[in-house]
């Protein structure tokens, strides 16, 4: 019956009741392929369409801009590129674009092997950028990133925390203010003055004497 071209077997067939209407509109008619191609395209729109929406999602421009500025070995034009783009994000003050630059850059700062001029570059973007945070937020994330293994990392952060602090006029013990970090700080002692500065972000009192390690009483660890 195929071989006859004046006779539509398939449709002959469906009329006989040999096949159903399924079978010959989706394998005789290729609608099969036809739908498969449909949806695939459909698919493949749809997924655009959603990727292009959550890239310009705060949390992944914020990420996104982060990793070129806080490479090493990236061009000075995409450093300065990204460090205009995160501090238009910044003065938007979009609450999950802020989190994010403030978290990243704070946990990154207690990398014990992060290249000093770097350091340098993200505690300059947080602190001239630090009104994105008047809850004193900032000076809660920087006093964990006292916890690093760096004297010359805590020693840079702990400059940022009084700067901030003096700005906003909070008491700061003067045994915070004399603190000299160095390679002998024990691990103990920086762990107390991360807490206490901590305490001082969230207007909490500080313990009587919790600071004796640095001024180096006989109860030094």
């Amino acid at each position: 019956m195929i071989a006859f071209p004046d006779i539509d077997a398939e449709q002959f067939l469906m009329q006989q009741g040999v096949i159903t209407k399924k079978d010959y509109y989706l394998y005789a008619r290729e609608w099969a392929s036809r739908l498969f191609v449909i949806g695939v395209a459909a698919l493949i729109f749809i997924a655009c369409v959603i990727g292009l929406k959550y890239a310009r999602t705060p949390e992944v421009q914020a990420r996104y801009y982060l990793w070129p500025f806080q490479k090493p070995n990236t061009t000075a034009l995409d450093r300065y590129r990204a460090e205009q783009h995160l501090k238009r994000g910044l003065l938007d003050r979009d609450s999950k674009y802020v989190q994010i630059v403030r978290t990243e850059l704070a946990e990154r700062l207690r990398f014990e092997m992060l290249p000093l001029d770097t350091a340098d570059r993200m505690l300059k973007l947080l602190y001239e950028n630090s009104s994105s945070a008047p809850d004193n937020a900032l000076i809660a994330d920087l006093a964990d990133s006292l916890r690093t293994n760096s004297a010359d990392l805590r020693t840079r952060t702990e400059k940022i925390l009084i700067y901030l602090a003096d700005e906003r006029r909070l008491s700061i013990p003067q045994e915070l203010r004399n603190w000299k970090p160095s390679k002998e700080d024990a691990a103990t002692c920086v762990d107390t003055i991360a807490h206490e500065w901590a305490n001082i972000a969230n207007a909490s009192s500080i313990k009587p004497d919790s600071l004796n390690c640095i001024v180096g009483s006989p109860s030094k660890p």
